[in-house]
């Protein structure tokens, strides 16, 4: 359930985001999304998921155990995913890129949040990702 301070606590999240620079474990779009549900939420999401890998290399290890990214996210957020029209701000939102990989997003409305390379943010349209995780 979201906190009902959870607007500023997201924004916090962002906004401390902007500057990081990516790392796989330490800031990724996995990272950046379960540190956007635990201040949403209170939950110890980020915690779990940066004790699951450490670098890319055992982060394709950790999503072999599925069958697809979708399924390792629905996973590991204990909920399905629903269409990309239902998003709405502070959802988790999954991409697929060019070279088939995928990469989450935190929705701030019409536009989603993504740790960019080698550092801070990029944001994407919503309506280009694939599936959204609706976090209550």
């Amino acid at each position: 359930m979201r906190r009902e301070d959870w607007p500023q606590r997201l924004d916090r999240v962002i906004n401390e985001a902007r500057t990081r620079r990516f790392g796989y474990g330490s800031f990724d779009c996995a990272i950046l999304a379960a540190a956007a549900v635990d201040a949403m939420t209170g939950s110890t999401l980020e915690q779990r998921v940066a004790s699951l890998y450490a670098d890319g290399r055992s982060a394709v290890s950790y999503l072999r155990q599925f069958s697809g990214f979708c399924d390792a996210v629905s996973w590991e957020l204990e909920r399905l995913p629903v269409a990309v029209r239902a998003a709405r701000r502070g959802d988790i939102v999954l991409y697929v890129q060019i070279d088939k990989h995928g990469s989450l997003g935190v929705c701030l409305g019409e536009q989603c949040a993504i740790p960019g390379k080698p550092q801070g943010l990029d944001f994407r349209p919503v309506v280009e990702g694939r599936c959204v995780w609706r976090i209550d």
